[in-house]
């Protein structure tokens, strides 16, 4: 047995922090949790020396752990050491278990990437016409044909543990437009490059928050295009036609893609986590009313949403049934999508929020108990709390997702995590008792290439 003795176990249920406390690990599995430990012959003892000891966080919101189309928009997978460079950043930050929603993937595919790294991966699916459709108009360039004969049927029978992420910022007119796809395009038409800042601003200046064509701002654009040094360079009538051509082929399908991942849901008696926003949100009003507690709000705190919207839209939802899912972005970090976290402790402040999440954030997420440690560190949680947000509470809004995780209890997996003073201070994480992640180094399978330097 495995004892690790003179820690501060914060248990996951949102209340129970022991001083002094110990955990027992033994055969991949806690076997006690106490204050204070007598030893028996033959343990091995860790003294934590009062340092936290949290549950492994449950990240029911990633993308790009697994080499397949990414997004609801079916882009190019990422390359096998990317990838594994991702899952790698995913568990440097305590988190323990992962749900990959590039929901085009395909068993084979999540296999690879389960085999090769420690972290515990699950998987969910899009694989139905109206997904297809709108990124085959988004983009597609990632999907083979064996993508795109696959089904929800056969991938939930393979082990897909929910449905999604039905819908996207690629092919909803979100974040993933603002860091790919209009970047890109304004570059091949000016050789300027946008930040996601820019790219947003541009498009909010064509559409509005809630893609309208009728929204369309001629002056607005003006100073937008001034202010991202394109004066000149473009016209704010030209600047129309690429923000449409990249926003507006897809949306109307992805729309409807929410509406169908409700009654999928439903039918199925499965999770279905779809893209909450302002421009979806009448939608997902739709989904809910078929799907009820089966509804995951993804990202509730969604940029294109005031604090105020974002509030009213996760207590309606909320009254539907609904999870109310909220995501830390970049909030913390590089804040390139989102630069302040306003949305998101609005709605923990008032008690709306059921878990948290990354999402990806253009592959520079804060990691959830990195965002959950701020929310301490400015008052807006407090420690239990903060770690059943990530922990606990996912199981419930997702049972297959991690039946025997999420908490620190006997008969549990032992996925642990070590952290100093604050929840982001990680130093060491056990997945299922085994040390994996000892001060930023990542044990990898033998299977696995070499981890980034």
């Amino acid at each position: 047995m495995l004892i690790l003795a003179n820690a501060t176990v914060v248990i996951g249920d949102g209340a129970t922090v022991i001083a002094g406390g110990a955990v027992g690990v033994e055969d991949g599995r806690v076997t006690d949790v106490r204050r204070g430990w007598i030893a028996g012959t033959g343990d091995s003892t860790m003294d934590l020396g009062g340092r936290l000891l949290v549950p492994g966080a449950i990240n029911a919101h990633a993308h790009a752990g697994v080499v397949c189309p990414l997004f609801a928009s079916g882009a190019p997978a990422l390359t096998f050491e990317r990838v594994l460079a991702n899952l790698d950043y995913h568990l440097r930050g305590g988190t323990t278990t992962i749900l990959n929603l590039d929901g085009f993937n395909l068993p084979a595919e999540i296999d690879a990437s389960a085999r090769a790294h420690p972290i515990n991966l699950r998987a969910a699916t899009i694989h139905f016409p109206l997904s297809v459709q709108a990124a085959r108009q988004a983009d597609g360039s990632g999907l083979r044909s064996e993508h795109e004969a696959m089904t929800v049927e056969q991938m939930l029978v393979a082990g897909a543990v929910a449905i999604g992420e039905v819908g996207g910022g690629h092919t909803l007119g979100g974040g993933g437009q603002d860091y790919m796809y209009i970047p890109l395009a304004v570059e091949r038409e000016t050789g300027v490059r946008l930040t996601p800042h820019q790219a947003a601003e541009i498009k909010y200046a064509v559409l509005g928050r809630r893609v309208h064509v009728e929204a369309y701002d001629r002056n607005r654009v003006e100073a937008a295009l001034a202010a991202a040094g394109l004066a000149g360079r473009i016209t704010p009538d030209r600047t129309r036609e690429i923000i449409h051509s990249c926003v507006l082929p897809s949306f109307q399908t992805a729309l409807e893609g929410l509406r169908e991942a409700g009654r999928l849901a439903a039918h199925h008696r499965v999770p279905a986590v779809v893209h909450t926003s302002a421009p979806s949100e009448l939608a997902i009003d739709d989904a809910a009313d078929a799907a009820g507690p089966f509804l995951i709000s993804g990202h509730t705190n969604h940029s294109t949403f005031t604090v105020e919207e974002s509030l009213a839209c996760a207590r309606r939802l909320r009254a539907k049934g609904v999870w109310i899912e909220v995501s830390t972005l970049d909030a913390f970090g590089l804040r390139r999508l989102v630069p302040r976290p306003d949305n998101l402790y609005a709605l923990l402040r008032h008690d709306l929020v059921d878990f948290v999440t990354t999402d990806y954030a253009g592959g520079n997420w804060d990691n959830p108990y990195t965002g959950v440690a701020h929310a301490v560190a400015d008052g807006v949680l407090t420690l239990p709390k903060a770690v059943a947000l990530v922990s606990r509470n996912v199981t419930r809004a997702y049972p297959a997702l991690a039946p025997d995780r999420g908490e620190i209890a006997p008969g549990k997996a032992a996925d642990l995590v070590v952290c100093r003073d604050r929840l982001d201070q990680v130093d060491l994480v056990f997945v299922n008792g085994r040390l994996v992640c000892e001060g930023g180094a990542v044990k990898r399978s033998p299977a696995a290439a070499p981890a980034d330097a």
